[in-house]
């Protein structure tokens, strides 16, 4: 215990400038009752509070970077089934929920990729935006992730016809899927 105050070093100056880069305590307080006395109290006391603080932010962070809804992974375990279906398990693909104001205004999903680096991003119209419910809601969103998917699949075939292109990528969905989509 009488080392408590010296021996953090390097480890507390990171921590106190972490700490107060993310607003969670004021720099010069704790600075000030850190003073690095082996024997002072304060150093035992606020060494201790900082470890707990230390550890809240580590999870707190940890917690923040990796929470989804249950519907982001539902949708998520549905875009990876039908990526590794589409044969694009190479690629690197994320999936978000948007609001209807992010993506065209007759839309409900929309897809930006780079063919080169493999990389894309699908977005899912948000549930509250929608004009369904229930299964039928669940299910035109599994339609909307197999659509944009077959986008990034058939668009080095190139069709420069806007319409035409929705009409292969809407025919191909429905024959991947089985089945007819609600919207």
């Amino acid at each position: 215990m009488a080392t408590r105050g010296r021996g953090w070093g390097a480890e507390r100056t990171l921590f106190l400038q972490q700490a107060h880069l993310l607003g969670h305590a004021p720099f010069g307080l704790i600075e000030t009752a850190f003073h690095g006395m082996s024997d002072c109290p304060v150093c035992v006391k606020y060494s201790t509070i900082l470890g707990m603080r230390a550890v809240c932010a580590i999870l707190f962070i940890a917690l923040g970077c990796s929470a989804t809804t249950p519907l982001e992974s539902r949708l998520d375990r549905q875009l990876k089934l039908w990526q590794k279906r589409l044969g694009l398990k190479e690629w690197n693909l994320a999936l978000k929920v948007v609001r209807q104001s992010e993506i065209d205004r007759n839309s409900w999903g929309a897809a930006e990729w780079d063919p080169v680096a493999k990389t894309g991003i699908i977005s899912v119209l948000d549930p509250r935006d929608y004009n369904l419910k229930g299964e039928d809601l669940r299910l035109d969103m599994e339609c909307t992730i197999v659509h944009e998917l077959v986008h990034i699949q058939v668009a080095p075939l190139g069709a420069r016809d806007d319409g035409q292109r929705e009409k292969v990528v809407n025919t191909i969905m429905g024959a991947l899927l089985n089945r007819p989509c609600p919207n």
